[in-house]
């Protein structure tokens, strides 16, 4: 995990073509709990008009189809923290790489990241 300051932190997110998140920590944790977990249908909630949710879902939903990956035996994501920024008053960004994982064979799949600062 690298500490990066905020604009080096989104710098990096932009690049990796991460999805942003908004701007609150809790938000961004609930997201990749629900990815790693599989419930989709529960990132709807946080979704808005400044983020990036609505287009995660629909790459989600291709990804969810096109792999099965509502079938829990065949597929696993995996998520990492592999950033984060802070300041005075805490936790200020974190940048998470998620892996579709085949559990046959641990063949990475797909990788993704989403992002929040």
């Amino acid at each position: 995990m690298v500490k990066l300051n905020k604009k080096q932190l989104k710098d990096l997110a932009i690049s990796l073509s991460a999805y942003y998140c908004g701007g609150n920590v809790y938000n961004h944790e609930n997201i990749a709990y629900y990815i790693s977990t599989r419930e989709f249908s529960k990132i709807v909630q946080y979704g808005n008009i400044k983020n990036d949710i609505s287009k995660l879902l629909n790459n989600l939903n291709e990804l969810y189809n096109i792999n099965e990956l509502e079938n829990g035996n065949k597929y696993s994501i995996v998520h990492n923290q592999i950033a984060y920024s802070c300041n005075n008053c805490g936790n200020s960004g974190q940048i998470i790489k998620y892996s579709v994982v085949a559990r046959n064979t641990n063949e990475v799949i797909y990788n993704f990241y989403t992002y929040y600062c």
